[in-house]
């Protein structure tokens, strides 16, 4: 794993790992559900649907949160970011990750598609990689090479700015990325803007805020922005299902206000009830894959143990897991809704295909160069 140049006790690193864990666990969740909606749309009833559906947006919170996980540690002031780290260390261990799953999965393509073996898939692979017409949940490699570019600048903004100034910065974000947006839902609009047009930035200052407690969200707030960020989705969910004419990305996208207070509130629940434990580190890794050891003085249970041991393989986790996905939903046709049992497949299928992706993540580490990406 990367690890950083100095040394740090962070009591806050348990959460932090903790959270992405479970994220993790989420991101499977998201991929299986949705995959087996879109394979088996045809002969699912409309309960089973919007059932799914909700489950699919309601795990949302999921990559929002890696993200203010990415901001609670790179934009922390006990770190010490040069341009050259921005390139020569985060930069180019994505750009390897997403050269490398592009071939793999072009090759994976290519085998399964009975197209036969050759080097064609190199060059499908390389230019899948160039243009981002590969596997779609690559898309978030692409944004954490967009936000490592524009890391210096995050920094100096949260560095150099009073915790009033900084919350109005969340603020205007909320407002023109997310609340403004709802405008099109009566086919309104409003001629007033912000120069930027993504909502990702938000949750990287935001996990900085929260963990720095620019933003003093309590238990039983974090709680509640949980309920009203779940509520809202399955309720955008069925009024999307009835035709309700809610465009996609106003109540069920990334920029939705009920995904971003469900990821507000999942980060805040984690660091209100982890938060006070520590986990002593020497060092502190990459925000992408932390890998910190336990002191003497606290050491986690066996389930905190798993956790921490998804997390540390989390970033190939979340690479690899789609290959099962496919396999199993597309190619050997395993239909979970063709079963009395549907709940009790997605769980088994999710709990494999987490397994399966850890094990071989955890053998790929093993390899020097590769345990340097992955």
């Amino acid at each position: 794993m990367h690890r950083a140049c100095f040394i740090i006790d962070m009591k806050k690193i348990h959460y932090l790992s903790y959270l992405r864990a479970v994220a993790c666990i989420a991101i499977i969740i998201l991929h299986t559900v949705d995959v087996a909606v879109i394979l088996y749309q045809d002969h699912i009833t409309n309960g089973e649907r919007i059932a799914s559906l909700s489950v699919v947006y309601c795990m949302m919170w999921a990559v929002p949160c890696f993200v203010m996980v990415t901001g609670a540690l790179l934009l922390s002031k006990d770190r010490t970011i040069t341009i050259k780290d921005v390139f020569g260390k985060y930069i180019l261990r994505v750009l390897i990750a997403l050269f490398a799953a592009s071939l793999v999965f072009a090759l994976f393509n290519m085998l399964m598609n009975r197209e036969g073996f050759g080097v064609a898939f190199l060059a499908r692979g390389f230019l899948n990689a160039l243009t981002g017409n590969g596997w779609a949940h690559m898309w978030y490699l692409y944004l954490l090479i967009g936000l490592y570019l524009l890391m210096i600048f995050y920094r100096a903004v949260a560095h150099h700015v009073s915790d009033k100034e900084y919350r109005l910065l969340l603020l205007i974000y909320v407002v023109f990325l997310s609340i403004l947006p709802l405008l099109n839902m009566w086919n309104a609009k409003t001629g007033f803007y912000i120069h930027v047009s993504s909502i990702y930035p938000f949750y990287l200052f935001a996990g900085y805020a929260v963990a720095e407690e620019i933003l003093k969200i309590n238990k039983g707030i974090s709680i509640l922005l949980i309920v009203i960020g779940v509520a809202g989705i399955i309720a955008s969910t069925i009024l999307d299902a009835k035709n309700a004419r809610i465009a996609y990305g106003n109540l069920l996208g990334y920029s939705s206000i009920f995904v971003l207070l469900l990821a507000v509130g999942v980060f805040s629940f984690m660091k209100n009830f982890f938060g006070g434990q520590v986990l002593q580190a020497t060092e502190v890794v990459a925000a992408d894959d932390p890998e910190p050891e336990a002191s003497e003085e606290k050491k986690p249970g066996i389930i905190g143990k798993i956790f921490l041991e998804i997390d540390r393989c989390s970033f190939g986790i979340y690479l690899i897991h789609m290959i099962f996905v496919r396999l199993v939903l597309r190619y050997w046709q395993v239909d979970p809704y063709a079963s009395n049992v549907t709940i009790l497949v997605f769980i088994g299928l999710v709990l494999g295909i987490l397994i399966v992706s850890y094990g071989i993540t955890a053998l790929l580490k093993l390899i020097p160069g590769v345990k340097k990406i992955l």
